[in-house]
């Protein structure tokens, strides 16, 4: 009766440890899945600056066309249209520079949707360079470009330029 029990014993054991053990690895596998969606948002990537070919533009009011892609990391820039479109959720931090060529209002606006953000004014007596930065949250299929509100001569090829690159990716 005695050797019944300590085998009754030792099979009880067995199942709760088993349990036990099954519960741990649900757990790990769990942390594993966590980890690798987490990796995975990391190793998300876009990035984009573009410039003019021109070495001194005349920009026309409306969007600015920044037909010199210099980086297009993701390809969501087009410099047929000078529009970025997000591929990826996330907060993404946007540059913009103007380096006028004369005198002249350099009114240019950063818009998502549309719908202006940022606003930047510079009347200029010569050659003056502009730049301002944005953060802005975006979701898949939000499109971000730079217009301009009047007409302005520029210094082209590199000395102004739009750019932009994805912060961290939000699942």
């Amino acid at each position: 009766m005695a050797i019944a029990l300590l085998v009754l014993l030792v099979i009880m054991v067995s199942i709760v440890d088993s349990r036990e053990l099954k519960d741990d690895v649900l757990d790990l596998q769990n942390v594993l899945k966590t980890v690798k969606s987490r990796l995975a948002l990391l190793e998300q990537q876009a990035y984009f600056k573009a410039t003019f070919n021109s070495g001194t533009p005349k920009i026309a009011p409306g969007t600015v066309v920044f037909d010199k892609v210099l980086e297009n990391i993701g390809n969501d820039y087009s410099s047929a249209n000078g529009v970025f479109t997000a591929d990826i959720k996330g907060l993404y931090f946007f540059l913009v520079q103007s380096f006028t060529n004369g005198a002249g209002d350099a009114n240019w606006d950063l818009t998502v949707n549309g719908q202006m953000v940022l606003r930047a004014e510079s009347t200029t007596q010569g050659s003056t360079s502009n730049e301002y930065v944005y953060p802005v949250a975006l979701k898949v299929g939000d499109k971000v470009s730079v217009s301009s509100r009047s007409s302005i001569d520029v210094w082209g090829i590199n000395h102004s330029f739009f750019a932009g690159y994805l912060a961290r990716a939000i699942p």
